[in-house]
């Protein structure tokens, strides 16, 4: 989750807040002790909620395979959320994002093209990282504002700029800091699946 918020807005200033735990069933006896049991609710509850103040969600339908608490099976569940209204704010893309997730999108299209036709050899490989390189010049498109600096005590922040559902191919922004120096420094990487 921490991961994950280091790519929003909020950068590395987060901290973990306690969860609001909608459906597990976790009761605490009168000894003082909490139980792990399997949930009372059933396919289709739901619950409804009204935001009054911009925020960010995260939600986990705790995949888990140690004890039944998504389930008896002990197998991942989906979640799903049903946004009523227009978000506002801090979603709305700006003329920069939306250029960025453009050519994003069309580097991912063209360079698994390329590998399909080709097979990952030699030149189909620089090829891609000819694209990649291109992309990585817009020094616009990666400020510190969008994907901060590593904290203190890492040499890198690696953020996750795309990725397909098959997994198959994702592409990462590294963010580096060389020794205990602060220089704002960043690097492009696809990363594509070899045979």
């Amino acid at each position: 989750m921490r991961w994950s918020l280091r790519q929003t807005r909020c950068g590395s200033k987060t901290h973990t807040p306690g969860p609001l735990n909608l459906f597990m069933n976790y009761p605490l006896d009168p000894a003082g002790k909490f139980s792990r049991l399997p949930p009372t609710t059933k396919p289709g509850d739901y619950v409804e909620f009204c935001a009054e103040m911009d925020l960010i969600l995260i939600l986990s339908a705790c995949p888990q395979d140690l004890m039944p608490i998504n389930g008896v099976e002990q197998i991942p569940t989906e979640a799903h959320i049903l946004l009523t209204q227009e978000l506002k704010g801090y979603v709305e893309m700006t003329k920069t994002e939306i250029e960025r997730t453009k050519l994003v999108d069309e580097l991912r299209d063209n360079a698994k093209s390329t590998l399909a036709e080709t097979g990952t050899i030699r030149s189909s490989v620089e090829a891609v990282a000819k694209e990649l390189r291109k992309l990585a010049a817009h020094r616009d498109f990666w400020t510190a504002h969008d994907y901060p600096d590593p904290e203190l005590d890492q040499q890198q922040a690696r953020y996750l700029i795309a990725e397909d559902e098959d997994n198959t191919f994702a592409l990462y922004l590294n963010v580096m800091r060389p020794g205990k120096k602060f220089h704002h420094i960043t690097t492009l990487h696809g990363l594509v699946s070899l045979p």
